[in-house]
């Protein structure tokens, strides 16, 4: 598995960087309403604690507000 899989991949892919990320060093608006910020009000609709989600989606909508200001 680590033969086929790890080490051709692992090389070509390092330096890539998620879209996120490209986007918050850009000081652009993130997708992270629309992948954990739903989880999180859906959640919240149903009664139920995501902390997990909300916690992920704090700090990117931190990083994105602070990067943005930059």
């Amino acid at each position: 598995y680590l033969k086929y899989f790890y080490t051709p991949l692992l090389p070509s892919t390092y330096e890539h960087e998620s879209s996120m990320l490209q986007d918050i060093r850009a000081g652009r608006k993130t997708e992270i309403e629309a992948l954990n910020g739903v989880i999180v009000r859906d959640g919240h609709k149903l009664g139920m604690d995501v902390p997990y989600n909300e916690t992920v989606r704090n700090q990117i909508l931190f990083l994105q507000n602070k990067s943005a200001n930059l």
